[in-house]
């Protein structure tokens, strides 16, 4: 785990040449820690963040970026989570939460309660989603970098 704070999300960009984009993320709340990565489309993840901007400004909405193993025989429900972001406001007064979903990819054979996996929700509040917002665009433009999302004791 990368220390970058004691609270914190770190998307990174894994590129694969094409019009999607891999993110690897590092996330750490208090004791809790873990990483996950999944696979988006760069469309996919120029909407979340314009839905995090907006959150930002105007504390409403609830942008979320789900990736992970998705089912077979119905396509519209994921069965695995390995990366999830989910925000919302919790207070009018500027909170914002992050629930962060990750787990570890499961290719290796494993069974489903094998399967580490790290779920919490990181406080945090809009001067720090503007910061996280502009390492995130440069990020997915440049395809290459990460971006941090730090916590904040609200």
């Amino acid at each position: 785990m990368t220390s970058v704070g004691h609270n914190f999300l770190k998307l990174s960009y894994l590129d694969d040449g094409d019009y999607e984009c891999g993110l690897r993320a590092e996330a750490r709340m208090g004791d809790f820690a873990g990483v996950g990565e999944a696979w988006f489309g760069i469309a996919q993840v120029l909407s979340f963040l314009t839905a995090l901007a907006v959150l930002s400004e105007k504390l409403e909405g609830a942008p979320e970026l789900v990736g992970g193993f998705w089912s077979t025989s119905t396509p519209s429900v994921i069965q695995q989570i390995n990366l999830g972001i989910r925000c919302y406001p919790i207070s009018k007064t500027g909170a914002i939460g992050v629930h962060i979903n990750l787990a570890l990819d499961p290719y290796t054979g494993r069974r489903d309660e094998e399967v580490p996996r790290v779920c919490f929700e990181l406080r945090t509040v809009p001067g720090l989603i503007d910061r996280f917002l502009l390492e995130a665009r440069t990020m997915v433009n440049c395809k290459a970098g990460f971006a941090t999302l730090e916590g904040d004791v609200v």
